[in-house]
């Protein structure tokens, strides 16, 4: 079920990132790497909206597009070599 899902995230047109672990790092790169839309939502601010049972879908929407406004297309560098093994040098353009 793991390689079929894997397969199916590779062929979307585009792919939103939910859960971390070993497979969702790998697709993750996998698709940077073939330069395929990828959406990493801000669970922090998904996680604040969400606390309000009470809000309305305008309101949602507009909390969501306001949160994800600057962060469509930019890499974030974490500094765990596990996760991410390549040091952040191989990112910088010279």
């Amino acid at each position: 079920m793991a390689a079929v899902d894997y397969y199916v995230s590779m062929k979307s047109d585009i792919f939103i990132s939910a859960s971390p672990g070993n497979m969702h790092n790998a697709l993750l790169a996998h698709r940077a790497y073939l330069n395929l839309m990828t959406v990493n939502p801000n669970t922090i601010l998904l996680g604040q909206v969400l606390v309000n049972k009470s809000i309305g879908w305008s309101e949602f929407e507009g909390a969501v597009l306001k949160g994800h406004k600057n962060s469509q297309g930019q890499l974030r560098l974490r500094k765990s070599i596990y996760t991410y093994p390549a040091p952040d040098c191989m990112c910088k353009v010279a």
